[in-house]
C-alpha cells in the first residue's frame, strides 16, 4: 500500500508577518512548518494542510488584533495592519 505525504500549504509572508505568526504560535507545533527564505524580505512557510492549524493561527492573530491592533481612536495601528494582512493571507489558504 502506498503512503502519501501530507499536502502542504504555501504561505508567503514578509519578515514582520512571519515574526508575528511565530510569536503568536504558542501551543502550535511550529516545527511542523517548513521554512524557506526566497529573499531577504520574505519568508515562505510550508505547513500541513490542516484546517484546525490554520483556524488556530487565525484565532490567535485575531486576538492580537483585538487587544493590540487599534489606537485610542479605534484606528488600526501598524501592528493592527500587520495582523489584518496575515489574517487575509491565512484566510485565503
Amino acid at each position: 500500500m502506498e503512503t502519501r505525504s501530507p499536502t502542504m500549504l504555501k504561505l508567503r509572508l514578509t519578515k514582520k508577518e512571519y515574526d508575528l505568526v511565530k510569536n503568536s504560535s504558542d501551543g502550535i507545533d511550529f516545527d511542523s512548518f517548513k521554512i524557506d527564505n526566497p529573499n531577504d524580505e520574505e519568508v515562505m512557510i510550508k505547513l500541513k494542510d490542516d484546517d484546525d492549524l490554520v483556524t488556530s493561527l487565525i484565532e490567535k492573530i485575531e486576538h492580537i488584533l483585538q487587544t493590540e491592533g487599534f489606537d485610542a481612536d479605534y484606528q488600526p495601528t501598524k501592528k493592527g495592519l500587520l495582523c489584518e494582512s496575515v489574517i487575509d493571507k491565512l484566510s485565503a489558504l
